[in-house]
């Protein structure tokens, strides 16, 4: 579950007297805690300006969970803006879009230039939306650290994390740390068993903070980790991958933990063993994994086949094929991966499945300006079988595996849903059945479908005539009927095409008697 808002820092506080508190007030606590730690902790003013201008800093989202109407309507988003003044503070506004501002058009987690009309009590209003500031030319040294990266194109999270953890009691607390809790990159308050708490986690989109220290250039994120689920190591990385932008792993359609029913990836975890990797599009996202294959219209045009090995996942870092092209939303992709359980870390299939070599096909619309999109299992299909997407015409085959080199697959941009042209060198329904070898290019009929493909006419020497015009014969009265032609053979009946293997529908996540399995935020 991800919690999107700011907080100072809660290492200086601790909760005492937690079982003091009613039942249906610890939920809310929890939520507003960061808030409160941070007025606690800083020199608190109303910021008033009545003219427009600009700020630059990092919006998060305050998203409190179960605050649903009757109706069932969500309330608006609640957003707030960190900026860094000159002399090192962080100022925190909270922010008033217009109505017709999208959600999309505020990206969060990331360094951004917002204009606003005026603020009024600490709330600043705008009405245009955020300008992605790693676009900008940078003037400070603080910009300079945050030009613009693509997506993918390099790692995005420290190369070693540092975890700093909070242990809360009811008997109150001695001290501080002996460290710099800004040095750390994740600082995570394991909250006590008694401790009301609806979920098994929650973590803040991307960083809260972006200062850093000697030995921490990434910032700091934070962790809410529910005691009663202390040793569910799985479930303090999906809260750690939230902290790192990452948005849930889903299928289509979900499941009954509603977005999270990736049984492949932890930032899904349900299924399997309780323990996973990352999917192929998530490893991407943050630079862990990259495509070793790109294939765009121009490397896969249609009716013409690539094939290609695809090594296991665990087996090197250039480990999937990555599509794009026509037929799919302009920022779709669509991300080819070979997966098998491999103890003791990424076992997203039960034991019993422990020989099962699988290729994983997941889409992902992430971009630069909001990479916390959620990614979607589409299918998984074992070897001999084949999904064909309608609507990218994109057809995979997993032809056979190898433990040395991977999985064999073909993949092919279909451009009819049979064999059309049976005599121009392409697969048009990529059957992977080229031309003749195809059986729509059956010749008892091939000709009666497509009359481009008849054979010319026979054509015998035209007698020379007198005149350019002729004139035309007259009608002979009551001319005798011309003989019958004799009825030709009706044509032999169509060959009837077996069905392409379809791939096997998304796997649901075993229904778990009672409540959904909580250990999957």
């Amino acid at each position: 579950m991800v919690l999107q808002t700011t907080a100072a820092d809660v290492g200086k506080r601790t909760i005492t007297a937690a079982a003091a508190l009613r039942p249906q007030l610890t939920h809310w606590l929890l939520i507003l805690m960061p808030m409160l730690l941070m007025l606690l902790g800083s020199n608190c003013q109303m910021v008033q300006r009545n003219v427009p201008g600009q700020a630059t800093g990092t919006i998060t989202l305050l998203d409190l969970p179960g605050n649903a109407t009757a109706a069932g309507h969500h309330p608006q988003p609640v957003y707030y803006l960190q900026e860094r003044q000159a002399s090192g503070v962080f100022v925190f506004y909270r922010l008033a879009f217009c109505a017709k501002m999208s959600t999309d058009d505020i990206p969060t987690g990331v360094p951004l230039v917002v204009a606003y009309d005026n603020i009024t009590d600490g709330v600043m209003y705008s009405c245009t939306a955020p300008i992605n500031s790693s676009t900008l030319e940078p003037s400070t040294e603080l910009e300079s650290r945050h030009r613009r990266v693509l997506l993918g194109e390099s790692i995005t999270t420290p190369r070693a994390p540092r975890i700093l953890v909070y242990v809360t009691t009811c008997c109150g607390y001695a001290g501080g740390p002996s460290t710099m809790p800004e040095d750390y990159h994740h600082r995570i308050m394991l909250l006590p068993k008694s401790f009301s708490m609806k979920v098994p986690g929650l973590a803040t989109l991307g960083r809260y903070l972006n200062a850093s220290t000697a030995i921490n250039k990434w910032g700091s994120a934070l962790v809410w980790w529910n005691g009663d689920y202390a040793t569910d190591l799985e479930l303090l990385l999906h809260e750690i991958g939230h902290n790192y932008g990452m948005a849930h792993a889903n299928v289509p359609g979900g499941c009954e933990l509603r977005d999270q029913c990736d049984h492949t990836c932890t930032m899904g975890a349900v299924g399997g063993q309780a323990i996973r990797c990352l999917n192929a599009p998530h490893n991407w996202q943050v630079g862990w994994g990259r495509p070793f294959l790109r294939l765009g219209n121009s490397e896969l045009s249609v009716g013409r086949a690539v094939a290609t090995r695809i090594p296991p996942q665990l087996n090197t870092t250039d480990s999937s094929v990555m599509i794009t092209g026509s037929g799919m939303h302009p920022n779709m992709k669509i991300f080819i991966s070979a997966r098998l359980n491999v103890y003791p870390y990424d076992l997203p299939w039960n034991f019993w499945e422990d020989s099962r070599r699988l290729l994983l096909i997941h889409t992902y619309d992430g971009t630069d300006k909001t990479p916390s999109a959620p990614t979607v299992l589409a299918a998984e299909i074992g070897v001999g079988e084949t999904w064909r997407d309608p609507a990218s015409r994109l057809v995979v085959r997993f032809d056979s595996w190898s433990n040395l080199t991977g999985a064999a697959v073909r993949i092919c941009r279909r451009v009819f849903e049979t064999e059309v042209n049976c005599r121009n060198g392409l697969d048009d329904d990529c059957d992977f059945l080229l031309d003749d070898e195809d059986p729509d290019c059956d010749v008892s009929y091939a000709s009666m479908r497509d009359p481009s493909m008849r054979a010319p006419p026979m054509l015998s020497p035209r007698p020379r005539q007198s005149s350019p015009k002729p004139s035309p014969l007259p009608p002979t009265p009551n001319p005798p009927p011309p003989p019958l032609p004799s009825k030709p053979p009706p044509p032999a009946p169509r060959r009837a095409i077996s069905p392409r293997t379809a791939p096997p529908p998304p796997r649901s996540p075993p229904v778990a008697s009672g409540t959904p399995n909580p250990s999957q935020p």
